[in-house]
């Protein structure tokens, strides 16, 4: 159902890269892509500091709402990814 939905909904919108090489995937990709590994690097470093920081139960606490946040914008730019990338037929290779 979910995938029917968003197949019309970018059908609907008419969700196509304007260029003929394909340029604008490439570059929204790459950009999120480099959102993706920044996301992964400001997470890393704030779960450091938590933990040089906080010690026992409350490093524990303050680690999960960290990696929880990561791992929720990671998933949000990978939605992202996937829906500028659904008409490329890129998609088809991971089935």
């Amino acid at each position: 159902m979910i995938f029917t939905a968003a197949q019309s909904v970018i059908y609907r919108a008419d969700l196509v890269d304007p260029t003929s090489d394909g340029i604008l995937t490439t570059l929204v990709n790459f950009g999120l892509a480099a959102l993706m590994v920044l996301a992964v690097l400001v997470g890393g470093w704030q779960a450091f500091n938590v933990w040089m920081a906080k010690k026992g139960a409350a490093a524990h606490m303050e680690l999960r709402t960290v990696v929880f946040g990561v791992l929720l914008v990671e998933m949000i730019l990978g939605g992202i990814m996937w829906l500028a990338n659904y008409g490329t037929g890129l998609l088809d290779n991971f089935r």
